[in-house]
């Protein structure tokens, strides 16, 4: 196939938008790969049962998508995603938000067609994902050069930093990456990133 499915994760503040810009820039003057966007945030539900409905829904939609990107050899780049589900869900929300990794399983198997020069390809849909996470230093995240913040206190990071990373064991996209961004500037953290999507 040649599309790219990239989701980038990670808490507030470690450059997700940013390394976004230059993937497109950088995918679009390099392999002519066109992107469509999408970003996920909070869902406008106060109760339990009907944030975890709205939200299961939303991301089963969000791998049917996948597919059919896949099925129009479409790329896309999903800033947020399930994955922050399985961080926030816990920490701030008070239910566990595993059933994101349920979700995945439910596409594991899925896969797309597609035919060039006549011969026929079938591919895993998942063969065409490519997970990004990005965590750092807490004290760094935390305390910011413009002196705003979405913490209340390091310690917040720090524990958003752990969910993150055990979210990132749980999920089975086979190409994935994380990446501390602690003490990295933009383009070395842009070099990581590209050296991962072009080589995973």
């Amino acid at each position: 196939m040649n599309n790219k499915i990239i989701i980038l994760e990670g808490p507030d503040n470690t450059g997700k938008d940013t390394q976004q810009k230059l993937i497109i820039n950088k995918l679009y003057k390099n392999e002519g790969l066109v992107f469509q966007t999408h970003h996920f945030s909070n869902c406008p539900f106060k109760t339990k049962k009907d944030h975890i409905a709205y939200s299961k829904k939303m991301y089963t939609d969000m791998f049917r998508t996948i597919r059919e990107y896949c099925n129009q050899e479409i790329s896309a780049i999903f800033n947020r995603s399930h994955i922050g589900e399985a961080v926030y869900s816990p920490l701030y929300r008070g239910y566990n938000g595993d059933y994101v990794f349920r979700i995945e399983k439910l596409f594991k198997d899925s896969v797309t067609t597609h035919y060039i020069d006549g011969k026929k390809y079938v591919d895993k849909i998942l063969d065409n994902v490519y997970l990004i996470v990005f965590v750092g230093d807490k004290n760094v995240i935390f305390s910011r050069d413009d002196k705003l913040s979405f913490y209340k206190d390091a310690d917040g990071v720090q524990k958003e930093r752990e969910y993150f990373e055990k979210a990132f064991a749980k999920s089975i996209i086979p190409h994935k990456c994380i990446i501390d961004v602690t003490g990295k500037n933009i383009d070395e953290v842009n070099r990581i990133v590209m050296n991962f999507l072009e080589n995973a």
